[in-house]
């Protein structure tokens, strides 16, 4: 859809995504920071946050529980690579382009990253917080994707965190996952 989309409105998006081993290298390091905030928001004493585990594991948990490994790991891939095409390649390119030749080059790139981190968080808004969450993910990608110029890096970085938090969610330790939903008076 993301390239459909870019043929129609005239912005280049396959010529975007260079494979080469250091973005695939750079993929798989800037997920890091990330995976390791989703490994702090789920041990977070914090009520709305284990709310929001409690949310995203009663979605993700039911649609997903008979997935084997390669499944898994197809969806994230084609998440990350169908996301960051829509958001980065088409709407932040887009907007940074239309700001751009409307005000200024320097406008246009600020509020084209902002504006689309705030949609990607809009667009994943399974609650208040989560939304939040989301923006924040938006807003890193696509800085990843100003600071490498390569759409595949930030495309990694997505798949890789959703691989990884699919796979808590399906078999993150259950004595853990029950005793929070306990806590927080969810069953």
């Amino acid at each position: 859809m993301a390239v459909v989309l870019g043929l129609v409105l005239g912005l280049p998006t396959t010529t975007l995504v260079r494979f080469t081993w250091q973005g695939v290298v750079l993929g798989v390091v800037t997920a890091l920071p990330i995976i390791a905030g989703f490994f702090l928001l789920q041990i977070a004493p914090v009520r709305s946050i284990q709310m929001l585990n409690f949310h995203v594991r009663r979605l993700v948990v039911p649609l997903l529980r008979s997935s084997t490994l390669a499944q898994v790991a197809a969806i994230s891939l084609f998440a990350g690579l169908g996301e960051e095409m829509l958001f980065r390649a088409i709407i932040q390119q887009g907007l940074q382009q239309w700001i751009g030749w409307s005000f200024s080059p320097e406008l246009g790139l600020v509020a084209a990253l902002m504006i689309t981190a705030v949609l990607f968080g809009v667009v994943h808004a399974m609650t208040p917080l989560y939304a939040l969450v989301a923006a924040a993910l938006g807003l890193y990608f696509g800085l990843i994707w100003l600071w490498t110029d390569n759409l595949l890096v930030p495309i990694l970085a997505h798949a890789v965190y959703d691989f990884v938090a699919i796979l808590w969610y399906l078999h993150g330790p259950k004595r853990l996952v029950r005793r929070r939903d306990k806590r927080s008076g969810d069953h």
